[in-house]
């Protein structure tokens, strides 16, 4: 990745993304008590980065979000790009970090990240911002049921109870490998075999992140800017001599990624 800048200051952050939205629903909800500002307010409790990917063949399923750098995208639709972006944040937004922590556990942790920005991004923006479902995917999507049923009484909050229900039962269907009957199901159950296949492939390194993200939110605490000066150099010198940090591992997942997609 490169061109990587920062944005410390909450201000900045909030101006990034207001400048971002393409769609109508997430502009005009992008402003005090509104949804899209709950996620951007989350996302500025630390200084934030943003980039350019080198190599994209590698580095768009390398999951940068992880070690706090949002790499950037362009889509024809609106809606799907700024549902790309809701994705990232939600992932940014909710990611803990731990100095020292076994893989297993670190690799539950990730897999639960994932859902829960999945279930953001995927189900609960459209209970959010109903009006933005026609505008996004032609295919029948997870969203869809709990709109169905949300029409039908119970309102958002019970809709959105439902999803989330339902969404962590299937992770756990699937991990005791129980593979769902439903199409639908099993298509976003095909997705927990990438979580899989990625975190093994980060079982060697994974700790370096985890350390790097947890002295870099140490030093924010106390000051912003030199957390951001701090990450910098940390980056910097993760990603020589090609621009890409932890090539090697981006270029073992790109093989589960374009396989899945072929």
């Amino acid at each position: 990745m490169h061109d990587v800048r920062a944005l410390v200051e909450r201000e900045e952050i909030h101006a990034y993304f207001k400048a971002l939205w393409r769609t109508p629903e997430f502009q005009e909800s992008h402003v005090p008590g509104g949804y899209v500002f709950g996620w951007i307010e989350r996302l500025a409790d630390y200084p934030r980065f943003v980039g350019d990917l080198s190599d994209p063949r590698i580095e768009r399923a390398h999951f940068s979000p992880w070690w706090n750098v949002l790499g950037t995208r362009s889509y024809d639709n609106a809606a799907i790009h700024d549902l790309f972006y809701l994705h990232e944040v939600a992932h940014m937004a909710m990611l803990v970090y731990e100095d020292s922590m076994p893989w297993s556990a670190w690799a539950a942790k990730m897999a639960d990240n994932e859902m829960l920005a999945s279930l953001e991004s995927e189900t609960l923006v459209y209970l959010a911002m109903p009006s933005l479902r026609p505008k996004s995917f032609d295919a029948t999507i997870w969203a869809d049921r709990f709109l169905a049923e949300e029409s039908y009484g119970g309102g958002m909050r019970d809709a959105a109870i439902r999803a989330a229900h339902r969404s962590f039962m299937l992770m756990e269907r699937y991990r005791a490998r129980r593979v769902p009957d439903d199409a639908l199901e099993q298509r976003i159950a095909a997705f927990q075999h990438e979580n899989e296949a990625w975190a093994e492939i980060w079982r060697e390194n994974y700790a370096v992140v985890e350390r790097g993200m947890y002295t870099f939110r140490g030093i924010a605490s106390r000051d912003r800017r030199a957390a951001a000066t701090w990450f910098l150099d940390w980056y910097g010198r993760l990603s020589e001599p090609n621009g890409v940090p932890f090539r090697t591992e981006a270029e073992q997942f790109a093989e589960v990624y374009w396989r899945s997609r072929a």
